[in-house]
């Protein structure tokens, strides 16, 4: 037999050359044809060459480090370092939210932003000017105090409301495992960090526009959902409202809202009612 005719291997050699230097290529294609033979015997996890797990993980690792070093970046929040009047500020508003909600929470961490597309970064989408901090996973994200003015529409003072409104979201998201409704959410936070209401009764229009914020959110959630949680917390008292957040059960949508408001306040949660509510 000549050049390897009838010896198993599909090539012809011609004379003392192979064409394209695939003289080896028909024995490597033969041994990785064995080898799969020998791992699909009766009893043994068919596995080719190339496929191991092994493989797949060191491939996945790589991704995530290439991932990670891309948004790396961009994004450079860095854990807070404690200073006193950090540490001092954060223990008293911890401690006034525990009594407020009579509940603890687990400490979220807090990180310094330093520039805008950093915190568009974490929200997802483009913020606005007014838009200063954000809680989100259990973590904190707010503008460093040296930025804070310079990087949105407010003085420097206005960080440390900023910090306690975002510490009353963790607060919220941890007992109704939910940020819904929006103006509950941020009216409460409104509320409790100090902020001065900036919105007056005899607006009704845009009081009245409670009902649309269950999912939505804008710059109106936050004046109109802290007008109806003072509203509610001085005609009803804390407690009430209190009991209808520890009452809202997660991935709850409006109506199950509404019955369980009407529940806790005796009144149903609808535009008529809340139209008799103000006059």
């Amino acid at each position: 037999m000549k050049g390897g005719e009838g010896d198993g291997f599909p090539f012809r050699r011609h004379g003392n050359r192979s064409h394209g230097g695939i003289l080896n290529m028909p024995m490597r294609w033969e041994r990785r044809r064995r080898n799969r033979l020998r791992l699909r015997r009766p009893g043994r996890r068919r596995v080719t060459i190339g496929q191991e797990p092994s493989l797949n993980l060191w491939v996945v690792m790589a991704f995530l480090k290439i991932k990670y070093n891309y948004i790396k970046q961009y994004l450079t929040v860095k854990s807070t370092k404690a200073n006193k009047k950090l540490t001092s500020f954060l223990e008293a508003t911890k401690k006034e939210l525990n009594t407020f909600f009579n509940f603890e929470i687990n400490e979220p961490l807090l990180f310094f932003i330093d520039q805008r597309k950093e915190l568009d970064l974490i929200w997802g989408k483009k913020t606005e000017k007014w838009f200063v901090g954000a809680a989100k996973n259990n973590n904190i994200y707010i503008f460093n105090p040296n930025v804070y003015a310079r990087e949105s529409t407010y003085k420097k003072e206005k960080f440390w409301e900023t910090l306690k409104h975002e510490y009353c979201h963790i607060y919220y998201s941890q007992i109704t495992k939910s940020y819904y409704p929006f103006w509950l959410n941020e009216g409460l936070a409104s509320y409790v960090s100090g902020k001065k209401l900036a919105v007056k009764r005899d607006d009704k229009d845009k009081l009245l526009g409670v009902f649309k914020y269950y999912d939505k959110m804008d710059k109106g959630c936050y004046l109109v959902g802290q007008f109806w949680v003072e509203y509610l917390i001085k005609k009803f008292g804390k407690k009430r409202l209190v009991k209808l957040i520890k009452s809202m059960p997660g991935g709850m949508n409006k109506n199950k809202f509404a019955e369980v408001f009407n529940e806790i306040y005796g009144i149903k949660f609808n535009k008529k009612t809340f139209i008799e509510l103000l006059n």
